[in-house]
């Protein structure tokens, strides 16, 4: 069986998530390409579209807040949606290439990839089987616009505000948010701390920024030290972001309590091995946390759909919300050292989140093509 997975380059969630579904189709013996779909727009088009969420994201997150409420609006307003009009425009090249590599299913972890596949099923009157996969906890503006054979949305309760937009509840199923299976595998936290070279004894924290590294992480790491009166450590992911990795360096040098973690694959290991972990609410971002069964804060840093992650999560118990830098260290110095609410945390998350998405998200696309495991 041969799969195409669309997903584009804005903010590190998707591709992870596109990930984790090419993990889970290749445990099952098929083959499967991720691709951006607006390469098929052009070179140009693809890094201009990357280049300004990044930029925009890193630099004035408020910024996307407003484009994304400007998009609630239009999404509502406007009879004919500029989301999916700007993607059908190369939804003849996809097409193309999906006629010549014998694609036998299309699988997206982004909207710009199902409006195209969307075009293609309206606009060019060809039907592939195609799949959404849904990676915020909320319909994010212009989802509805979508018409696909499927919809693999994070959570149960949401099928009723999806419902609401338009999507078939007989098309929805409640897989979650596929993460790689490695956040499932869980090690010991004396053990990831010794896998990571990080002291056995004293608090760990874990400060996550998004890949492209963005919010004020020395701000958040004065209020750690200022709060916590234990030997501790904390882990700055930094991501990609090399101005934030220096200026940690240059802020902290070699105290030992900060340390600014570069880019790195071993996400679930530092999860493991923290008493609490502190990142902006992507939906990605926390379903791995939840997955990994690490007591969370939210720290509200970019408006919009990451307000209706955190404001999910905290809900059900599964994290602490804030946008208070001083109220998140506070947080999670209370979760690091009070063993009754981070295990009641853990519990949460254990029955609120599915680990194993992608592994169910390749067994239905199985399913619906009447496929076998090789």
């Amino acid at each position: 069986m041969k799969i195409l997975i669309l997903s584009c380059n804005t903010g590190g969630g998707h591709n992870s998530a596109a990930l984790a579904v090419q993990e889970a189709l290749h445990e099952r013996g098929a083959w499967a390409e991720i691709v951006d779909p607006l390469s098929f727009a052009g070179d140009a088009a693809k890094e201009a579209a990357s280049n300004l969420y990044n930029s925009i994201i890193r630099n004035v997150p408020r910024a996307f807040g407003v484009i994304y409420r400007v998009g609630e609006l239009a999404d509502s307003a406007l009879p004919k949606s500029p989301v999916y009009m700007a993607n059908a425009l190369y939804a003849d090249k996809l097409l193309a290439y999906i006629r010549r590599e014998n694609i036998d299913a299309v699988v997206s972890t982004h909207l710009y990839g199902m409006e195209a596949m969307t075009a293609i099923r309206k606009k060019l009157g060809e039907r592939v089987p195609n799949y959404g996969v849904l990676t915020d906890y909320t319909c994010i503006p212009f989802f509805s616009d979508t018409q696909l054979d499927g919809y693999f949305i994070p959570h149960r309760d949401l099928r009723g505000e999806l419902a609401a937009k338009g999507i078939d509840e007989k098309l929805m199923y409640d897989t979650g948010i596929p993460v790689s299976a490695r956040f499932s595998q869980r090690l010991g936290q004396s053990e990831a701390r010794e896998r990571l070279d990080l002291p056995r004894r004293g608090a760990v924290y874990l400060v996550m920024t998004g890949e492209v590294g963005c919010g004020r992480a020395d701000e958040l790491c004065d209020e750690l030290i200022a709060r916590e009166t234990g030997d501790f450590t904390a882990c700055v992911m930094v991501g990609r972001n090399e101005k934030m990795r220096d200026m940690l360096i240059e802020r902290y040098g070699q105290d030992g309590h900060i340390r600014p973690i570069e880019y790195t694959r071993e996400v679930n290991i530092y999860m493991n091995a923290a008493d609490a972990l502190i990142t902006k609410p992507g939906g990605l971002s926390s379903t791995e946390a939840a997955a990994a069964r690490v007591p969370l804060v939210h720290l509200i840093t970019i408006p919009g759909c990451e307000e209706k992650n955190a404001a999910f999560f905290e809900a059900r118990g599964l994290s602490h919300k804030t946008e208070s830098m001083r109220e998140a260290a506070r947080l999670a110095v209370e979760l690091a050292h009070d063993s009754q609410a981070g295990a009641a945390m853990r519990a949460r998350q254990a029955e609120e989140i599915n680990p194993h998405a992608a592994r169910d998200i390749a067994e239905i696309v199985y399913e619906q093509l009447g496929m076998k495991e090789a």
